[in-house]
């Protein structure tokens, strides 16, 4: 068993001395496809089937062009980049293969390129290499995934200010005020004449109390950190007949769900994404909500029902003079926004209230988007908001270790009562920089990268 350290890290069973290699670029056609390959073994590995002699002596930053050679036959005519340790992505030495993109000619390369002494990264492998050589903590590695996945242009901006350090920064000062306090309570009980006991706690309790608000600071927005990541989970609903698939097809811009006069039409819930200014919607379609004896339109109502009682916003459509109070008993099992769409002002002179619009017509909507948008992103401080499951569950963590040490101090107990809370505090705000953390738990993060990344 091999161990392999990153500051604090402890890493088991990884084989970092393995040169690796993928196809970064997506597995359809395109003008230009990308393999990447990591570790001492790069250039000598691209050397035995490269065209270009001078590759042999291959400087960092620099493009080389020729042949990707199989046998002395020519597979492919490409641009070879190389990036030289410790200057690239993995901290490692880097080469890149520019080849046209068909999938069949990049397996080809891959297949040569692992003949020739290369293996296979495994999912993640490349962000992996750049956290554990240093160059990037766990929160700006696990950015990287999330840049990628970014449901809107506000998810990409959050995204970027994690992989620029921000979110770092900040976890960085908190844990060194909470280990300077934990060094002043060391120093004060070591000393024999200590006599200021009762000042020292009341002073760590006031300090703890600051750091606990800025923790509580950066979870608050959590919720709107997950809609802006992962998109708004938005539940169109209504009696049947309103016009909800017509407002679903305006929202889209294409004819996505099937409209008729019939009442009852939609009998099962159809979830598209679609972006809106600086928010993107995960809008599904559902079945009308009323009794019925019809077995499969009732199978569609309680599926219209979870929907919302799942969803972050809902839509609900009513037809102009069309009062649907009883709709008003699926809203109570749902802590969704609501949004009261009056349907079909352009056939209708009376509203029951709320944004009166026209599916037909798209009157109104604009004003939706609008509102949809100022709804979740008005109460938003800044972008450095946390969203990522795990942070948010460590944050809640130190808060709650923080709170046990206010409480400890506010019941009496001695200064070295409240060391541990401090110390598991530390501990949980270094998990998600990445500072304390097991084999286990960085390869469940890692796994949930693309292959290739």
């Amino acid at each position: 068993m091999s161990l392999f350290l990153c500051g604090e890290i402890t890493i088991k069973n990884l084989k970092m001395s393995d040169t690796i290699a993928q196809i970064v670029t997506p597995p359809y056609p395109g003008a230009v496809g990308i393999i990447r390959l990591s570790g001492d073994g790069s250039v000598p590995v691209v050397q035995k089937i490269f065209s270009n002699k001078s590759f042999r002596e291959a400087e960092s930053h620099r493009a080389y062009y020729g042949y990707i050679m199989e046998g002395g036959t020519p597979i492919d005519e490409v641009i070879v980049l190389a990036m030289l340790a410790p200057r690239s992505y993995t901290c490692e030495d880097v080469v890149e293969i520019q080849s046209h993109g068909n999938i069949h000619l990049l397996r080809r390369i891959l297949d040569v390129l692992i003949a020739g002494g290369a293996r296979l990264a495994e999912a993640g492998e490349f962000t992996k290499r750049a956290f554990l050589n240093g160059r990037l903590d766990l929160t700006q590695a696990e950015a990287v995934c999330d840049i990628i996945n970014a449901a809107s242009k506000s998810a990409q901006t959050a995204g970027l200010r994690r992989l620029q350090g921000h979110l770092r920064g900040k976890i960085s000062n908190i844990r060194q005020e909470i280990i300077a306090l934990v060094a002043e309570i060391e120093v004060s009980i070591d000393y024999p004449e200590h006599e200021m006991e009762q000042g020292n706690i009341e002073n760590a309790k006031i300090r703890a109390e600051k750091i606990l608000e800025e923790i509580r600071e950066m979870t608050k927005n959590a919720d709107i950190g997950r809609v802006l990541q992962y998109g708004i989970e938005t539940a169109i609903i209504g009696k049947p007949n309103v016009g909800k698939s017509s407002v679903l097809n305006t929202i889209l811009k294409e004819e996505r769900a099937i409209v008729t006069e019939t009442a009852g039409t939609t009998r099962d819930t159809l979830t598209e994404l679609v972006n809106i200014g600086e928010v993107t919607l995960r809008l599904t379609d559902t079945a009308g909500i009323r009794e019925t004896s019809d077995c499969i339109e009732k199978i569609g109502v309680e599926r219209a029902v979870l929907a919302a009682k799942n969803a972050d916003l809902i839509l609900w459509v009513v037809d102009g003079a069309q009062r649907d109070a009883d709709i008003e008993n699926v809203l109570k099992d749902t802590d969704a926004k609501v949004i009261i769409l009056s349907n079909k002002s352009d056939i209708r002179t009376e509203c029951v209230g709320g944004l009166s619009v026209s599916a037909k017509t798209g009157a109104g909507f604009d004003e939706l988007y609008k509102t949809i948008n100022s709804m979740f992103l008005d109460n938003l401080t800044d972008i450095d908001v946390v969203c990522d499951k795990r942070h948010i569950e460590l944050l809640d963590k130190t808060a709650q270790a923080l709170a046990d040490a206010i409480n400890t101090a506010n019941l009496g107990f001695g200064e070295d009562f409240l060391t541990q809370d401090f110390v598991n505090a530390y501990k949980f705000l270094g998990e998600i920089i990445g500072a304390e953390l097991g084999d286990d738990v960085c390869d469940t993060i890692f796994a949930k990268f693309c292959v290739g990344k």
